[in-house]
């Protein structure tokens, strides 16, 4: 029987190598840890001032567009129910996506928002690919912006995600499509209907009109972030930005 070697008290080579790589790498992560930390630091943004915003007299490039998203009106599971028999038996009202175009001179940003639960890895990736088809490198990834309206009356089927596939059937490509074509639609129309605009932005409060779904979990923040904001029971900040 063969006999291992012993490189240094007791330990083998291998070993003493795996102990020496261990020790380096923790000594890099802690470096990297350290790095990471000390630039979000020192680039954090004051909180308590709001974004810069170009003047209210600039003029953009302005599209907007509105595109039918529905699909399927029944046998689908839909969004968010976790149970896979929550199915569609039909249509209440139409769901639709909405794209805004807005183009400054020298960048292009598109912002959708569409009456879905929220965008998946793998829904953007195939309205990605949809746009590259019929617009060339206009529309990419870092210019493109998806969202949705957190409906629970949408489609499910549409992610890559395991828990999400396990309690909407898996990937349902009858769901998909009519979203992708939905969305690469209405930023069509938008890009069609391009033409010289302003963005106002107006900042109000609106009282009454929501509650706190968890006050004891939201007592448990610091003093001084609860004081940031004006304590009025069903208030919240209001931004409207309009279009001309």
């Amino acid at each position: 029987m063969a006999v291992r070697k012993s490189a240094c008290c007791g330990f083998s080579a291998l070993e003493v190598t795996l102990g020496v790589l261990f020790i380096l790498m923790t000594m890099a992560c802690v470096a990297l840890i350290t790095v990471m930390f000390t630039w979000k630091s020192d680039a954090a943004p004051d909180p308590t001032s709001g974004p810069t915003l170009p003047p209210q007299n600039q003029t953009y490039l302005i599209g907007v567009g509105r595109a039918d998203c529905t699909g399927p009106p029944a046998e689908i599971p839909l969004m968010g129910y976790a149970n896979p028999q929550q199915k569609a038996a039909g249509i209440h009202t139409r769901l639709y996506s909405r794209a805004f175009i807005i183009d400054d001179g020298g960048r292009r940003l598109v912002f959708v928002t569409a009456d879905v639960g929220m965008i998946s890895q793998r829904l953007r990736l195939e309205v990605l690919q949809a746009l590259h088809l019929k617009f060339g490198d206009v529309y990419r990834q870092e210019n493109v912006v998806l969202s949705g309206t957190h409906t629970h009356c949408g489609l499910g089927g549409f992610f890559q995600y395991t828990l999400l596939m396990i309690s909407s059937s898996g990937y349902i490509r009858e769901s998909i499509k009519p979203l992708v074509d939905g969305i690469v639609r209405s930023v069509d129309i938008a890009h069609r209907n391009l033409k010289p605009g302003r963005i106002f932005r107006n900042t109000g409060n609106i009282d009454d009109s929501s509650v706190n779904r968890s006050p004891h979990s939201y007592m448990r923040n610091p003093q001084d972030e609860r004081h940031r904001y004006t304590e009025r029971r069903g208030a919240f900040l209001l931004n409207l930005f309009f279009f001309s």
